[in-house]
């Protein structure tokens, strides 16, 4: 059942996480903090460790991810994450964009990725990593001679914002020892079509 209050509360933390957001050394690439509220992680965590989780494999190897639950707590992110685009829009593109949607990744066993750069639709993307796994199970970003490490934190992570492809070059820090389960929310954006409206 879906809960609006929950959704509201979520809503107002999240936009709050975007607009308290720090530049990091790389152009475009912020930090983000405490994104989503308490109650709403704690239901998901009891919902992602349940029987009704709908896990869907994908091609990268120890990868599952969820994209929709109806009327689960899965929705009420979808909500909660659609409810902030405007403000990540006018925070980081000075352009209205169109939501996209979200994923939940569950990485386990050996997962590992190689350097990569998101999809060129994908003008923002936000990873939020949740629960509890070692600092050094976050991003490294590389641009140039340059590179960053986002830290495995719960609830915090990363928002990166693509003006002109190609993106920000990252990989998982460290690659998956068989130990570690690696639970993250992604949401990504893109340019409205034929946008050419700024927003003020």
């Amino acid at each position: 059942m879906i809960d609006q209050n929950l959704i509201d509360i979520s809503t107002d933390q999240a936009q709050q996480a975007v607009v308290d957001s720090a530049l990091t050394p790389i152009p475009n690439l912020y930090l983000v903090n405490n994104v989503f509220n308490k109650k709403l992680v704690d239901k998901l965590r009891t919902y992602l460790t349940s029987n009704q989780a709908k896990w869907d494999r994908v091609k990268l190897p120890f990868r599952e991810l969820i994209t929709w639950d109806g009327d689960t707590v899965v929705e009420e992110l979808h909500i909660v994450c659609n409810n902030i685009t405007e403000t990540v829009g006018t925070q980081y593109f000075g352009s209205r964009l169109n939501y996209l949607g979200i994923q939940i990744w569950r990485d386990t066993g050996k997962f590992k990725m190689d350097w990569h750069s998101d999809n060129e639709l994908i003008k923002v993307a936000l990873q939020v990593y949740l629960f509890d796994a070692p600092a050094e199970y976050g991003t490294t970003f590389k641009l140039d001679n340059r590179e960053i490490t986002i830290p495995y934190v719960h609830n915090t992570g990363y928002l990166a914002v693509t003006h002109e492809p190609p993106g920000i070059q990252h990989r998982p820090t460290t690659q998956a020892d068989g130990t570690i389960t690696r639970y993250s929310i992604y949401v990504v954006w893109s340019l409205e079509e034929n946008n050419e409206e700024k927003v003020c």
